[in-house]
């Protein structure tokens, strides 16, 4: 019996009067180192694993920074309607004796009748002697409509159908009614609630010019809230005196005038 060498394999006692070309020579062969390698590799992998999970435990988190996106300022945008004036023929003056005088004439009928179902009550004291008013449609674009006549005595005070008054001459504002717009466009600022919640509209103020030319009896005709109808009574209360009140006969008299502002955002 022959003393085997510490140094020789079991696999070559094995496989000593076998084919070891084979395959099965060569895969036990390598089984060692392959053992060898596998169990590296897992040791370097756990080992690694449990380094950065006490790393990752112990470091700060450093907190997430998110981009701040600010929305877009709201851009308010006051458009006051443009209105011609009514344009009143003249008329011919019957005079009788006695100093009484006694006029027939035919005039542009404003219709004062809006859209908006919230129309407040109109009482003014004192009560104008005649009106003239210029009124919008709603949609930005005004309009004077209808016709009529009035007969008046020599205090210029007219028999009138309801709101319907009239005058021989409108009111007439230094520069013409585009200054009058103009004058209210710049002093006009969007309330800041109403810009919050969106609200927007047209608001018709009536006012009265007196016979001096000065502005007075500021009445809403409705309301829309949220502080626009503030604001629109505040502008109007602004306007300084016209250069020339309504007439009836020549003769200066009260006379009632309307704008519609119409607010919007946009």
């Amino acid at each position: 019996m022959k003393i085997i060498n510490n140094e020789q394999k079991m696999l070559d006692i094995i496989f000593a009067k076998r084919n070891k070309s084979y395959g099965a020579y060569a895969l036990r062969s390598a089984y060692g180192s392959t053992l060898f390698r596998s169990l590296f590799i897992v040791f370097v992998t756990v080992a690694t694993s449990a380094g950065l999970a006490h790393w990752l435990k112990d470091s700060p988190i450093k907190p997430t920074i998110n981009d701040i996106v600010l929305e877009q300022d709201i851009v308010v945008r006051v458009i006051v309607c443009k209105i011609d004036p009514p344009k009143v023929p003249d008329q011919p003056v019957d005079r009788s004796e006695g100093g009484s005088t006694t006029s027939s004439e035919t005039a542009t009928l404003i219709n004062e009748h809006t859209t908006d179902t919230t129309k407040q009550t109109v009482n003014t004291d004192p009560q104008p002697t005649n009106t003239a008013t210029t009124a919008g449609t709603g949609s930005g674009t005004p309009s004077l409509t209808g016709s009529g006549s009035n007969t008046n005595t020599s205090g210029g005070g007219g028999n009138n159908d309801g709101p319907n008054i009239f005058v021989d001459e409108s009111p007439e504002f230094e520069g013409g009614h585009a200054a009058l717009l103009a004058f209210i466009k710049k002093h006009l600022v969007y309330p800041g609630p109403a810009a919050d919640v969106g609200k927007q509209g047209t608001l018709y103020v009536k006012f009265v010019v007196d016979e001096s030319g000065k502005v007075s009896n500021i009445l809403l005709q409705n309301n829309l809230g949220y502080g626009l109808d503030d604001e629109a009574m505040r502008v109007v209360k602004m306007i300084p005196k016209f250069k020339s009140p309504g007439k009836v006969q020549g003769k200066p008299v009260k006379t009632y005038y309307q704008i519609p502002i119409k607010f919007k955002l946009g």
